[in-house]
């Protein structure tokens, strides 16, 4: 195992919003992440999502108040929890989640999901892998009705985050 340099991870970041997988850990994604606005009203059904800062300030808008991380600061949101990430200016954050966590837990608040997650989830890998293969998806509606509102059936796993490596495990790009 060698060691991961965050800064020069960031620095191969991109876009806002798109988490890169940076390692495994314990059935668990080490996530890193730049976020800039807002993101959607979510929650994560049945997973904890741990959101650590290491640069700016990250507010995590709950329905009965917010949180707001600055550098080196992490907040645990817990399952069920509807919540909105949002950041005036670029903060670079790292998250802990199972490796079964959507972006979006899968689970949008009201009409959200029909207005906005619809141009996401096309930005997004709609690949869906299983033991027969990779399934690529046409369409939002088939990838929901495939995946999301079936809540990820026993062997299916969606790969929402891209990685930052394209080797083993144990290294990275």
């Amino acid at each position: 195992m060698s060691k991961v340099n965050l800064s020069q991870k960031f620095a191969l970041i991109k876009e806002y919003w798109s988490p890169k997988i940076a390692d495994r850990l314990n059935g668990q994604h080490v996530k890193l992440a730049k976020f800039k606005g807002e993101f959607l009203w979510h929650y994560h059904a049945s997973e904890d999502e741990l959101l650590l800062v290491t640069k700016g300030s990250l507010t995590i808008q709950l329905r009965d108040g917010a949180v707001t991380l600055a550098d080196g600061e992490f907040y645990i949101v817990p399952a069920g929890v509807e919540h909105r990430p949002a950041a005036p200016e670029e903060v670079h954050a790292l998250m802990l989640e199972p490796i079964s966590t959507l972006t979006t837990g899968g689970m949008l608040a009201g009409s959200e999901y029909q207005e906005k997650v619809k141009g996401f989830l096309l930005s997004c890998d709609t690949r869906i892998s299983s033991r027969s293969g990779i399934r690529r998806f046409s369409n939002t509606r088939q990838l929901r009705t495939s995946a999301l509102d079936a809540r990820r059936p026993r062997g299916l796993t969606l790969p929402v985050a891209d990685p930052l490596r394209v080797s083993d495990r144990s290294s990275l790009v």
